[in-house]
């Protein structure tokens, strides 16, 4: 296939749709995301033919390529630095010219500039040379000092002149300033230095200038910045930094005279074949100096520029001051024997570049000559020296070094280095008599390399040259000689910054041989260089698959990444890739991407990175053009360094899919085949009834198609996923291999209409919208037949009442066959009551459904007082059996009258018609003329309600009953009793006389005429029908126009005494059917405590008019609703928890602080003490549980565990810090084994602060499998967990043991207070709530979360106000536990400023007392409620400005009311 077919291919590969959630972008029998074999041929052909281009020519890749066809070495200007330069070769190489010498600066507009000392005038009226390596500065004369000298980091070092400065001319040489008569007689001279020093020297033209007092002692002042000037013990002077490097330094001051005298080197100066040593030594003086002969090149007259052939020379005794340099001068040389004289002072830069050079002289042991030249010394003979110095009055071997800096060859393919050197003089001038050099490797060199610390030799000899003379006729010039150093460039160059070369004479006693040498020798090196190939190269926004779910960066060659709408990329897609060079710091990537769903793959983009680091991340944004939906890109990069560029990286691929795939299920005009409805359900309605049952596995059909752009390629679906909840919680994602294949398997678990919901996604991540599908399933009359009573759909009835944390709850009694659900289970939470404040004082029933159609019950509930009814259906919006979550307001019934309706019950004595506000007491009755659920009558067998209401305003109360009529619509009532009622208590046992339909029971809260207090009485019914209406009143008529009638009661009978339940002892009294499956009601009570027993017996003379019930046993415990924590205050007061009951070993503490600043009521960790409980700590960790604690940590050192409980091998959950995080985490362990598969961990998002309190609360869910981290009151992670284990070990505090390693280990360094469990799931609020209550805490706005409630002092009167968050005492309250808001340490409550409130009243700190006004109960939704005036606290008028005082206004609920409450501790 040719890479021109690529786009056809793509685009055929999503044609079809995708039926039941087959993947269109994957072949048969490969893997997800994996590529048609012919394709993945064309896209690699595809990448072959891009990869093979070349990015735009480098300058480097110009430059050879011109030089290969020139024949001639081509320039390649940007490759020059300081100390190289660097020319294309005919050959195709780079060849590199180094330097131990500064060549060149660069200017200021990027062009390079030779080093040039010649001096020009600056604005200032000073000069400076036209180009030096660091800065240099001389007077113009005048005050002010003599030179200032100037390094690349900004130091300075100026240097004064002994006398006053004249105006000076430039000397002949165009480097020197020469100031005339600063003293009668004397002249000064300055000369720059082109790499950034100076030189200094004072001449003397007579012999009575010689005797100013001031020559004694020559004072240069000294000053600068950031460098200290010193002397060493010889003389010699350095200008140090901070950092200690050495800045600049200077040789050991020396003075001369004019004695003796020197000739000009000319053509017949030196006889041919005689040396001038030769001649010299015809003739010399005692000392050995020579006298008579021709001079060599060094041999000049004395002068400022050094002294002469013959000269007496003394060095001078130097001292460094604090701000001066002083030189004491020679008197046997100054003023006596031939004049002028010269004092010579003179500084030299040090670049510290790596590149240098020196010498060392056996004749000055300890003097250093680093960057010596005869400029910067005043020094003729300042040229580095090889041999034995045999000729002047102090003799001795020298020996010369020279460092070149390698960091540019890091990588690089050497070639060749060839190293040059030029002689610049010889002892002997013969052109043709040789004298061997020898060059070694060396140790580096610098400013303090002298004799006596000399670099030693590495390895072996690199190299011997035979060097003939230099300076006599055909040879005066310098002698070039030639050393191979390839080898050692090719072994080192690579690895180290910089190379040493030592250059001496084999023969160290023949002082014929000795030679002087140019300071500025040259190593070409001949090279080739590259980048290395990019690595690391990846896209962003990452692409990705669902299947695997991984990103995906497609660069394997065989599968394709995907970009979704989900990816939020907005068009902006980069190229990144790592790039790396061996001799360069700066590179760039060069990219290209094509299109493979356009004909021929052509390239879309092209371009250069910005500029980064050696081994940074170089992005190459493409175009936002480029990238379109439902194409398929390539793309690949190479390193460069704008001079050559690297190989390709492996070609990288990915997709762009934004279009999310689409979700069909059948509807209702889609008929199924016959042949399917023995395994699927049909949508409802459609007239079909598929064959499964209630119970059954049977299957959702369903299409899925990704669909593709026009022109483009789809990823395809992937993976699906469907659950009974409509927000699909808990609902796991099946992908490829999992993918259903023809529908979705479901168990319904309820006759009738169930709905399910399903979602698929594509391989790019993009989701479709949820579908919903409806469908029909009969009854499945061999599964467990329904009952009234039961909430949880199990076949049983269900005990339902309040734990004592407010949640509603279903429990089941232990033993009864029929019940086949948890034996405690989450009905409700506190927030979804009436009130959102809890179950607790809420009346509530539940026996049948009010709207029909169903096997199990709703809930009915009334809040005291309240207008409202509601009724909650089952399941809610959960979708699961026995979970409710949201309610209907069941109304009050109206009446139309008609020709046989006057509707003058609803003005009867005593009945409310308005509204439930007099409701004392409600029952559901169930169906009120039948016993059982019948599915063949598709459950249509309404629930009844009774109702106790008061009458003559609360003295007594009537009861009421009130038939369904239709769906949550309840018709005209039946008042079965007009009085005598306010004191009983309703009890639905269903037919507990057997009667055929059921009955009441009751129970004297009260003493009265038919029974004691707790007289437990027995009532029967009688029944009839009523005339159906609707939610308006008017009656109901069927097809034939008929009033439709429905079942309702017309009286009850009197009482029977069954028994008697005491109310002090058992306050909540119930019956909901057969509790115990024995075949006749049961009866539970709860007591104070929360513990729940139940009674059992039978009917006697069942089914007659003197039926009565006779119980056979009971009381006998069958549940408890308590949920009082283990709570430890580790205190130190006491080691018992607060039921006294569960004491803690060992039993001694260590008091400190706690969260709130009380001393002592905290107890202080070491990091060794571990507490554990005596007994089991009362929670099952398989169901569910919370945990909480405050805890400071000392430190982050390991593990350390705050709360755990003790298995065999390990803790079913760890409360802890973990350096694996560095975080707070909640860990479940998946087994009791000491390694367990799984830990399922919820993490904090933030690290923890040492030495600060926290509050911490772990919880578990057995409903939602879900484990959650609060940290100081705040939901900071969660995880799932899809079981948990039981323990039947102690709780452990502060650290973790087992029955098989009791360790203990993972003890907590830090401090602990205030240790919880229960025995339950904490809610958000719950967790909130335990965090605050009695805490410090800081309130913020929802509105604004960065504006919280402020005391703006706190005094008296002062306007509860709103300011900026921050951590101060002024933003600090408590919630007390009798709901009041108080200043953190203050005794001034927030209350309103008037009692009972309207809307606008506002709220100010008052002295804290028992007053309504102070009263603020913290609601389910963040408001925060003064009961007594009916409002909520709120921003007036949304206003957020700091200082805006609060008020209270008529609660919304919108976020101006409502506020977050967050633990704030110090």
């Amino acid at each position: 296939m040719s890479a021109a077919a690529v786009g056809l291919v793509l685009a055929l590969t999503s044609v079809a749709p995708v039926a039941f959630g087959g993947p269109a972008f994957a072949a048969p029998a490969a893997s997800p995301g994996a590529l048609p074999p012919d394709l993945a041929a064309a896209m690699a052909a595809a990448d072959a033919k891009h990869t093979k281009d070349r990015p735009p020519a480098s300058a480097a890749d110009r430059a050879i390529a011109q030089a290969k066809a020139t024949g001639k070495p081509v320039s390649v200007p940007e490759l020059t630095d300081e100390y190289s330069e660097t020319v294309a070769t005919p050959e195709g190489h780079l060849s590199r010219a180094q330097h131990p010498e500064q060549q060149r600066i660069k200017q200021q507009d990027g062009t390079w500039a030779a080093l040039d000392a010649r001096l020009v005038a600056d604005p200032t009226g000073g000069y400076h040379p036209k180009a030096a390596g660091s800065g240099v500065r001389l007077s113009g004369g005048g005050s002010g000092p003599l030179g200032t000298l100037t390094s690349p980091g900004g130091e300075t070092l100026s240097i004064d002149s002994p006398f006053p400065l004249t105006e000076p001319t430039i000397d002949e040489d165009g480097d020197g300033l020469v100031y005339p008569e600063v003293a009668p007689g004397i002249d000064l001279k300055v000369t720059a230095d082109k790499f950034g020093g100076l030189s200094t020297v004072l001449i003397v033209k007579t012999a009575e200038a010689a005797q100013n007092p001031q020559l004694k002692t020559v004072r240069f002042g000294t000053s600068g910045q950031g460098v200290t000037v010193q002397a060493d013990g010889t003389g010699n002077l350095t200008a140090t930094g901070k950092d200690g490097t050495v800045r600049w330094h200077a040789p050991v001051p020396r003075m001369w005279d004019s004695s003796g005298t020197a000739a000009t080197p000319t053509a017949s100066a030196a006889p041919v074949g005689k040396s001038v040593a030769a001649a010299q030594a015809a003739s010399t003086d005692a000392g050995g100096q020579p006298q008579t002969g021709v001079p060599a090149k060094s041999d000049k007259a004395s002068s400022a520029d050094g002294p002469g052939i013959g000269a007496r020379v003394a060095a001078m005794p130097t001292r460094a001051t604090g701000n001066a340099i002083e030189l004491t001068t020679d008197g046997s040389v100054l003023g006596k024997g031939q004049g002028p004289w010269f004092i010579d002072p003179g500084w030299i830069y040090d670049s510290r570049s790596g590149n240098a050079w020196t010498w060392t002289q056996q004749a000055y042991p300890n003097t250093p000559r680093y960057g010596q030249t005869t400029t910067n010394t005043n020094d003729q003979y300042a040229h580095p020296g090889v041999g034995y110095q045999g000729f002047q009055t102090v003799k001795g071997i020298e020996r010369s070094y020279f460092q070149i800096d390698t960091r540019g060859f890091a990588g690089a393919v050497i070639n060749k280095a060839t190293m040059s050197v030029w002689e610049y003089e010889s002892s002997d001038f013969s052109c043709t008599t040789t004298y061997p050099v020898d060059l070694y490797l060396t140790g580096p060199i610098d400013d303090r390399t002298t004799w006596n610390n000399s670099p030693v030799t590495v390895g072996n000899r690199l190299g011997r040259a035979d060097v003939a003379g230099s300076g006599a006729t055909g040879c005066y010039d310098n002698v070039e000689f030639k050393y191979d150093v390839t080898s050692i460039y090719q072994e080192r160059a690579a690895t180290h910054e910089n190379l040493t070369f030592g250059l001496f004479a084999p023969d160290e006693s023949n002082r014929m041989a000795f030679k002087r040498l140019d300071y500025r020798p040259v190593v070409v090196v001949e090279y080739d260089r590259a980048p290395e190939t990019p690595t690391n190269t990846y896209v962003w926004p990452p692409p990705a698959t669902a299947s695997p779910w991984a990103e995906n960066q497609g660069c394997d060659g065989s599968s394709v990444g995907w970009m979704s709408a989900g990816s939020n990329f907005n068009g902006a897609v980069s190229l990144n890739a790592t790039v790396r060079s061996p001799v360069q710091n700066s590179l760039y990537s060069w990219s290209k991407i094509w299109d493979y769903s356009l004909p021929g793959a052509p390239v879309v983009d092209s371009g250069q990175s910005g500029l980064v680091g050696n081994g940074g991340n170089a992005a190459f944004q493409v175009r936002s053009d480029v990238i379109k939906d439902g194409h398929v890109y390539g793309w690949g990069s190479v390193a460069t360094d704008g001079y050559t560029s690297s190989g390709y990286a492996p070609a990288c691929r990915f997709g762009v899919d934004l279009t999310p795939p689409s979700l069909s299920v059948p509807d209702v005009y889609t008929t199924l085949p016959e042949a399917e409805l023995a395994d699927r359900f049909p949508p409802s309605g459609n007239g079909q009834v598929t064959r499964k049952k209630v119970g059954e596995w049977g299957t959702v059909p369903f299409t899925a198609v990704d669909t593709a752009p026009s022109g483009g390629t789809p990823s395809g679906v992937m993976c699906a996923r469907w659950s009974w909840d409509p927000q699909l919680s808990g609902a796991q994602w099946q992908c490829g291999s999992s993918l259903p294949q023809g529908g979705v398997s479901v168990l319904p678990g309820r006759w009738g209409t169930n709905i399910v919901y399903l979602q698929v996604m594509d391989n790019a991540r993009n989701v479709s919208p949820v579908a919903q599908y409806a469908f029909y399933v009969p009854w499945n009359p061999d599964g467990p037949p329904p009952v009234f009573g039961d909430v949880t759909g199990d076949g049983a009835p269900d005990i339902v009442t309040p734990d004592q944390a407010g949640d509603l709850r279903a429990y089941a009694v232990a033993g009864n066959p029929l019940a086949k659900g948890p034996a405690v289970s989450l009905v409700a939470k506190r927030e979804d009551s009436p009130t959102g404040q809890g179950w607790g004082n809420i009346q509530f029933a539940h026996r049948g459904t009010f709207t029909g159609g169903n096997n199990i019950d709703d809930i009915v509930a009334h809040a005291p007082g309240d207008k409202d009814l509601w009724i909650y259906g089952n399941p809610g919006n959960t979708g699961y059996y026995g979970r409710v979550d949201s309610k209907t307001l069941l109304q009050k019934p109206k009446c139309v009258p008609t020709a046989t309706e006057d509707c003058s019950w609803r003005t009867a004595a005593g009945y409310n018609a308005a509204d439930w506000s007099t409701t004392l007491r409600v029952a559901a009755l169930g169906d009120p003329v039948s016993t059982d659920l019948d599915y063949r009558l598709k459950f249509k067998n309404q629930s009844g309600l009774l109702t106790v209401e008061s009458i003559n305003n609360g003295t007594d109360a009537a009861l009421w009953y009130y038939p369904t009529v239709s769906n949550n619509t309840l018709g005209k009532p039946v008042r079965l009793a007009a009085a005598g009622w306010k004191d009983k208590e309703l009890i639905s046992p269903g037919d507990w006389a057997k009667q055929g339909h059921p009955g009441l029971w009751t129970r004297n809260l009260e003493a009265a005429a038919d029974g004691g207090k707790g007289a437990l009485l027995a009532r029967a019914f009688t029944t009839g029908t009523v005339t159906a209406t609707d939610s308006n009143g008017r009656p109901v008529k069927d097809a034939s126009g008929n009033v439709v009638t429905v079942p309702t009661l017309t009286g009850i009978s009197g009482a029977s005494v069954i028994g008697s339940v005491s109310p002090d002892t058992w306050p909540v009294l119930g019956s909901d059917g057969d509790i115990t499956g024995k075949g006749s009601p049961g009866l539970w009570g709860k007591r104070g405590n929360g513990q729940i027993d139940i009674w059992w017996g039978e009917a006697t003379d069942p089914g007659t008019a003197n039926a009565s019930f006779t119980w056979q046993a009971g009381p006998a415990p069958a549940a408890d609703t308590s949920v009082n924590p283990l709570w430890y205050a580790l205190d130190g007061a006491t080691a018992v928890d607060s039921n006294a009951s569960n004491a803690l070993y060992p039993n001694t503490f260590t008091r400190t602080t706690d969260h709130n600043g009380a001393a002592g009521k905290a107890t202080a960790l070491d990091g060794n003490t571990l507490y554990r409980t005596t007994n089991q700590p009362g929670i099952d960790a398989s169901q569910s549980f919370t945990v909480a604690a405050w805890v400071k940590l000392n430190n982050t050192g390991g593990y350390q565990t705050v709360l755990s409980q003790a298995g065999n091998e390990r803790s079913p959950f760890y409360l802890q810090y973990s350096p694996a995080y560095g975080r707070w985490v909640f860990n479940l362990a998946s087994s009791d084994q000491l390694r367990p598969a799984a830990y399922y961990t919820a993490v904090d998002g933030e690290q923890p602060q040492v030495g600060a309190w926290t509050h911490l609360v772990g919880t578990y869910s057995q409903d939602t499998q879900a484990a959650t981290l609060y940290v100081n009151g705040r939901a900071a992670g969660s995880a799932k967990v899809p079981s948990s284990w039981k323990a039947t070990g102690s709780l452990n505090i502060g650290g973790e043991t087992t029955t098989r390693y009791p360790g203990p280990d993972a003890r907590l360094n830090g401090a602990i207070g205030d240790v919880r469990v229960y025995p339950y799931a904490f809610t958000d609020q719950q967790a909130n709530t335990l965090a605050t209550a009695g805490s410090s805490v800081q309130i913020r706005s929802v509105f604004n979360t960065n504006k919280c409630l402020d005391n703006f002092g706190g005094t008296v009167g002062t306007s509860v106000a709103l300011f900026n968050c921050w951590n101060g005492e002024a933003q600090h309250f408590t919630l007390t536990t009798n709901n009041k808001i108080k200043i953190a340490g203050a005794d001034r409550c927030v209350a309103t400023n008037d009692k009972p409130a309207g809307n606008g009243t506002k709220v100010s700190f008052q002295s804290c007392a028992n007053d309504d006004a102070q009263t603020w109960v913290r609601r389910f939704d963040g408001t925060l409620y003064n009961p007594v005036s009916d409002k909520c606290l709120e921003l007036p008028g949304w206003a957020d400005a700091n200082g805006t005082a609060l008020g209270v206004w008529a609660c919304t609920g919108n976020a101006n009311q409502r506020w977050l409450v967050r633990a704030q501790v110090s």
